[in-house]
């Protein structure tokens, strides 16, 4: 019965919730406000006493719940009116509830969670109500009925209970040295001592109640079956790894906490916020710097850095550093997603990455700290913001917490970011190459990528500086002496390669020069980095199979090295993917927008291509808009990478088909 009773309990609770919250910012349902209070603390006395009745097994304890049930079901008709989706969501949850008790039920399967004679165990009971007060949280932060009304009260204390109830079963979870459950804990005290501050309180405890659900979720059977399905299809990993964090994070930037003003921020605005930040995009509806809290600013943080690792490689090498196994299925899908041929490489490849992106954003910190310090700024915020900046700019991200973003920078500020946006987009791969060659070992990664990277990186950068300076300097570049010029000239040209930062003013672009910022925002990064686009070497075999159908040779020859054709329907694949998802964005903004043709194209390209710079059209989407670039984001993100991990696995029986030929050209 403790499983009934936790139902009957989130269900009144959250109704509770949803009448008062409603009756506060939309007005009472009747004619008295004291009435309707009276009504309400009579049926919480009564659900308390189904509650006792159901714990205590008393015969009459289930009739007194479906007393209770029906008359929260009966008080929820009115906020069909006021609320209708909201309304609909708590009757269709309280009429379940009461179906379950009237209707016959097949006698339940005794699992993980069952007790030896078969009845629900506790963990069942506390994973219902943990689910219940966190949605009490969600609502109340969602609909923003504020932490000190009647709503927030009543979810506060709730989830308190469920807290205090939860703390047994985390102490014994701690014992056992399960970490999460410590932090759970932790987070729990941390909103106990926050209670003075309301929303700070209740963001604690969302999070401390989310650890605790996912803890309770651990180890269910579907749960493991679920992990073992995703791990044994690297395709999905990636795409559900991203996903994931982007929910998160969004949930995290919702949060009271997160936000600098008074209210918290829109759903929308906290998706796109969270997605711009995983995807290392950097396009923003809100100002980083003004609109979010040091919470916020550090959740921010967190998402780029995630994302421009990838959750993978992070949690791979996590679990080697505390001595876990990755197990079978968990080492192919770090192996994939580095594509590296053996596991021993493939962790070889992930400790590196972590730590030599440790150490070049602590590097890239204190010089950019040191810069800001030098203009005046105080020690501890200019840290802080050279720490934010290294890992905006070593991920790719583009996030900046100067609203202007590095407009009027010194020329060590672009250089520094310049040079870290560049270590990030060559690709780890390329690094490992370099800091083997300085050892003196033999490089894991072959010379061709290694040249076909850096050549074709310098390239693009020297191809973009020069039609800045040539084009621009009369245009964004005037005002600025010659050494200015060609400083903001070569950042604005890295900056393309996916980065998305800006040292001048977009608003006065020629034509020419936006055409092709777009091409060297498509072509983007390398692979194995932390930026997006097509990847140099992909341009690069597309390119080499034109010389090589003009020879009318069947192999694509790069510096004496033959291409094989895996690698070429790849690279096409990719390519195609990549401009058929940009054709239908496009359309899809240009049909739902009423903006410029260019600045829509723009900001199409910059989403794909996690870029982030725009031409001003990010401010003035719409939700459809907003949503769009949401969509377009991820898919830069994760779809050519996924694309690549599908094409990747080879099946184990070929069927031959007769050769025909085809006009074509």
């Amino acid at each position: 019965m403790r499983l009934e009773a936790a139902r009957l309990a989130s269900a009144s609770l959250l109704a509770l919730i949803i009448r008062r919250g409603l009756a506060v910012h939309l007005g009472p349902f009747d004619s008295s406000s004291a009435t309707s209070m009276e009504i309400e603390v009579g049926l919480l006395l009564l659900t308390g006493a189904a509650v006792f009745a159901l714990l205590r097994h008393r015969p009459s304890g289930l009739l007194i719940a479906l007393t209770a049930a029906a008359l929260n079901l009966g008080l929820l008709l009115p906020t069909l009116i006021k609320a209708p989706i909201l309304g609909s969501l708590a009757l269709l949850w309280m009429a379940t509830l009461i179906a379950r008790w009237i209707l016959p039920r097949p006698r339940a399967r005794r699992g993980r969670d069952s007790t030896p004679d078969g009845r629900a165990g506790p963990e069942l009971g506390l994973r219902h109500l943990v689910i219940g007060a966190l949605l009490g949280n969600l609502l109340i932060m969602a609909m923003s009925f504020g932490a000190n009304s009647q709503a927030g009260m009543i979810g506060r204390i709730w989830a308190f209970s469920t807290l205090f109830l939860c703390i047994p079963w985390l102490l014994r979870a701690s014992k056992a040295g399960n970490r999460a459950a410590r932090m759970s804990l932790a987070l729990g005290l941390a909103a106990l001592t926050t209670v003075l501050w309301p929303e700070m309180s209740l963001s604690l405890l969302s999070v401390a109640l989310l650890g605790i659900l996912l803890l309770l979720s651990s180890e269910t059977p579907l749960l493991e079956e679920i992990i073992e399905h995703i791990l044994s299809r690297p395709a999905i990993l990636t795409c559900l790894s991203f996903f994931l964090v982007i929910a998160a994070g969004s949930f995290l930037l919702a949060l009271p906490a997160s936000s600098a003003g008074p209210h918290s921020l829109r759903p929308s605005e906290a998706i796109f916020t969270a997605t711009s930040a995983t995807c290392v995009t950097g396009l923003i509806v809100v100002d980083t710097g003004k609109d979010f809290s040091l919470f916020g600013q550090i959740v921010i943080l967190l998402l780029m850095q995630i994302g421009g690792l990838s959750i993978m490689v992070l949690s791979g090498f996590a679990t080697m550093v505390v001595g876990a196994r990755l197990g079978l299925r968990g080492s192919h899908a770090l192996s994939s997603a580095l594509d590296q041929t053996t596991t021993r490489a493939a962790r070889k490849l992930a400790g590196f990455v972590v730590v030599s992106t440790v150490s070049l954003e602590v590097i890239g910190a204190l010089v950019l700290a040191a810069s800001e310090h030098a203009s005046g700024i105080p020690l501890l915020q200019s840290l802080w913001h050279g720490s934010f900046h290294s890992v905006s700019a070593f991920c790719n991200a583009g996030f900046a917490l100067k609203s202007e973003s590095l407009v009027g920078a010194s020329s060590l500020t672009l250089m520094t970011v310049a040079i870290l946006i560049t270590l990030g987009g060559l690709g780890f791969p390329v690094l490992a190459a370099g800091w083997s060659r300085l050892r003196g070992e033999i490089s894991p990664v072959s010379q061709l990528q290694v040249r076909i990277v850096l050549r074709y990186s310098a390239a693009l950068v020297a191809l973009g500086t020069i039609w800045i300076l040539l084009f621009e300097s009369g245009g964004a570049l005037s005002g600025l002496d010659p050494v200015s010029k060609f400083f903001n000239a070569v950042f604005q040209s890295v900056t393309l390669r996916t980065a998305g930062f800006n040292s001048v003013s977009f608003d006065h672009l020629g034509g020419g020069t936006i055409l092709m910022m777009i091409v060297l925002m498509l072509i983007g990064a390398s692979p194995g980095g932390t930026g997006g686009g097509l990847k140099t070497t992909t341009v690069a075999v597309l390119l080499g199979a034109v010389p090589a159908a003009a020879a009318g040779r069947a192999r694509v020859v790069i510096h004496r090295r033959s291409i094989p054709m895996e690698t070429l329907f790849r690279c096409a694949a990719i390519a195609t993917l990549g401009l058929g998802t940009l054709l239908f964005g496009s359309l899809a903004l240009l049909m739902t927008q009423d903006q410029g043709f260019v600045s829509l194209i723009f900001e199409c390209v910059s989403a794909l291509g996690t870029v982030g710079l725009s031409l001003g059209a990010t401010p003035h989407l719409d939700l459809a808009g907003r949503m769009i670039i949401v969509l377009m984001m991820y898919l830069g993100r994760v779809g050519p990478l996924s694309a690549a991990l599908l094409l990747a696995r080879r099946g184990s029986g070929r069927v031959e088909y007769p050769e025909t030929r085809l006009m074509v050209g």
